[in-house]
């Protein structure tokens, strides 16, 4: 298992919290396990928990369950609330393999499923992926390319006012045109962007496509329009993002009224820098959303702080 997010905390908040957060979650496994299996500790957030004593695949189900449950609940360190979750992988002795390494090997892959079945839950080995896991590697080499030969595309997904049914802006949706396997959902491909640290790429590409649409549409009359464009965690905590945005907003001519940037709530974790950051782009004229708000870390006494057009519902 490994936690899902905690870079983000280490980013924002610090390694020193990040390493009490460990403790408090090696703590509370410990705790739980008692006399049930051994918890070990691989690196960075990576833990392995042996289970000795398992009759069936039920009582697995039963523990996995649980650990969700224990990492969940809520931690406070230093009077700040986190909430993390957790995502496992799990391989079964030896229907799974032979030897320590295969089931590692194997448990690995399994968690990568969960976590890209979107996190907080946990997944069973079975062989079809490792069939998965190479084309996975596949698809890594074949990103970076797919950057510098142009192979993606924005589709854009209109909303809409329900009062006058006007469609009152777009938010830009990326997708992987590959030649060979067609368009290719984000949700295929942005774990690896994350993974190769390659957002920021990706995220310079969207916004400045984005904007050079949203203006060609603008100079097409539709000047009432906005251009709706997630920040990845990445691109938010990089130096030099107002810069960046007013530099594509000058190459490209939009007008920062026609761009709106959207961030998640937990992205707001380090309160200082993420105001400072917000009423930098605020002062250009440019809208700020956030996206997938009831999920995260914020508390409703910090976002009254922060400059905010709209607040999206997850």
């Amino acid at each position: 298992l490994d936690l899902d997010r905690f870079k983000l905390i280490n980013d924002t908040l610090g390694h020193a919290k990040g390493d009490t957060l460990l403790i408090q979650i090696s703590q509370r496994l410990n705790d739980y396990l008692n006399d049930k299996g051994k918890l070990f500790r691989m690196g960075g957030d990576e833990f392995t928990i042996v289970l000795t004593e398992i009759q069936d695949r039920e009582n697995v189900q039963k523990i996995a369950d649980d650990i969700i449950e224990i990492v969940r609940k809520p931690f406070v360190i230093q009077n700040l609330e986190f909430h993390v979750s957790t995502s496992i992988g799990i391989t079964l002795y030896p229907d799974d393999g032979n030897d320590i390494s295969s089931l590692f090997s194997h448990a690995d892959t399994a968690m990568y499923r969960a976590k890209e079945s979107g996190k907080n839950g946990y997944c069973f080995y079975n062989s079809e992926m490792t069939g998965e896991s190479i084309q996975k590697l596949t698809l890594e080499t074949e990103l970076e390319q797919a950057i510098k030969n142009n192979d993606l595309i924005l589709h854009y997904q209109p909303q809409i006012d329900l009062h006058n049914n006007q469609v009152v802006g777009l938010e830009a949706l990326l997708r992987w045109n590959h030649p060979e396997l067609g368009l290719i959902p984000p949700g295929d491909f942005i774990p690896l962007a994350e993974e190769m640290g390659l957002m920021v790429n990706l995220g310079e590409w969207v916004l400045y496509n984005g904007c050079r649409q949203m203006k060609a549409w603008h100079d097409l009359g539709l000047t009432s329009l906005k251009i709706s464009i997630n920040l990845s965690p990445q691109e938010f905590l990089k130096q030099g993002l107002v810069d960046k945005v007013k530099q594509v907003l000058q190459e490209t001519g939009l007008a920062p009224h026609g761009l709106e940037l959207e961030i998640t709530e937990s992205m707001t974790m380090d309160v200082v820098r993420a105001t400072a950051v917000l009423q930098e782009l605020n002062d250009l004229g440019i809208q700020i959303a956030i996206d997938d708000f009831g999920t995260g870390f914020s508390s409703l006494n910090y976002l009254k702080n922060f400059p905010i057009h709209r607040l999206k519902i997850d």
